[in-house]
């Protein structure tokens, strides 16, 4: 069994990463700062905070496999960069075979400090000269649908001011985790590699999708980006055309998100 260390394992894409890798041939244990640890057959619990370097001593000489999962959009310096840098101190050694850490498409392209941020962590683990794999994932389905469409759907009966020119290639965070797997599986590649969703349409195409499949009836007005996130999303940067990997479509997403909330 490979022992391996997920960090960022009770968050949003980790918990699905902690479910797949709990069916296969995996000693798994889940680094977090939370005071109550989960009590759970899937996985061992570790207490440690990424920013408290002596609290990371433990896991030296532990984990065949590290899974970097954990980030912090609204703190990304604290526990993106310093986090990170503070876990490649700890885990530094010949015995590891392993280090897969989770970026995002476009980081590398955009000056958003949360992207930079990401991107400065990318450079991070290619210098600590472990063996290593980047992957850079798009948005999650579900992040398009709390973020964006979700806060255009405010349910007052108005119509939807609805941003023009975004596009998206959303991928399903099981379909991450599969990814996950696979590189575990095949070894380290020392490279970054960029997966996405199987299909790019715009927000547009989207939003109708979604009420459609919520049957709701509404009219939609198309205006301008009105945030820096939004803006992001009309640039292309979000997009790997090249690389689609998914198999789970924003249908089929939208689908299980709505059965399941009847």
């Amino acid at each position: 069994m490979k022992r391996t260390l997920i960090t960022g394992g009770t968050g949003n894409l980790g918990k699905v990463i902690v479910s797949l890798l709990s069916k296969k041939e995996f000693e798994i244990s889940v680094l977090t700062s939370k005071s109550n640890l989960p009590d759970s057959d899937r996985a061992n619990y570790v207490k440690g905070d990424l920013t408290k370097k002596e609290s990371l001593v433990k896991l030296k000489d532990k984990f065949d496999v590290i899974i970097h999962c954990a980030s912090n959009a609204l703190d990304s310096d604290a526990i993106d960069v310093k986090g990170s840098q503070n876990l490649l101190d700890t885990v530094l050694h010949d015995k590891l075979e392993h280090f897969i850490y989770i970026s995002i498409v476009g980081v590398d392209k955009d000056t958003n400090n949360y992207y930079q941020d990401k991107t400065r962590v990318e450079n991070m683990v290619k210098e600590s000269n472990l063996p290593c794999t980047i992957i850079r994932a798009t948005q999650f389905h579900d992040l398009v649908l709390e973020s964006i469409i979700k806060p255009i759907d405010k349910g007052n009966g108005k119509k939807l001011l609805v941003p023009k020119n975004l596009r998206f290639q959303s991928i399903d965070k099981k379909d991450v985790a599969k990814k996950v797997y696979e590189a575990i599986k095949k070894g380290p590649s020392n490279k970054t590699t960029n997966i996405g969703g199987p299909e790019i349409p715009t927000l547009d195409k989207m939003l109708d999708t979604y009420l459609t499949l919520s049957k709701q009836a509404k009219i939609t007005e198309s205006v301008a980006p009105y945030n820096d996130l939004q803006n992001i999303f009309t640039t292309g940067i979000n997009l790997c055309p090249d690389n689609k990997y998914g198999a789970i479509t924003w249908n089929d997403y939208l689908n299980n998100v709505i059965n399941n909330n009847i």
